[in-house]
């Protein structure tokens, strides 16, 4: 599951997040729309996903 990458994973909002990250519309935007690399975008959503709940 892509959540067990977080200790955070039962976290609803972390959850939603990485489903958000997984749909396939979602990476239109970076990567069509916005011309990231596939790559670059994992990284976005990734970073994105791990900044849930971290104060600033």
């Amino acid at each position: 599951m892509l959540t067990g990458a977080w200790p955070e994973a039962d976290d609803p909002v972390r959850r939603a997040a990485i489903g958000h990250a997984a749909a396939f519309a979602t990476w239109r935007s970076p990567c069509r729309e916005q011309g990231l690399t596939d790559r670059e975008a994992v990284e976005l959503m990734v970073a994105t996903a791990g900044a849930i709940g971290v104060e600033c």
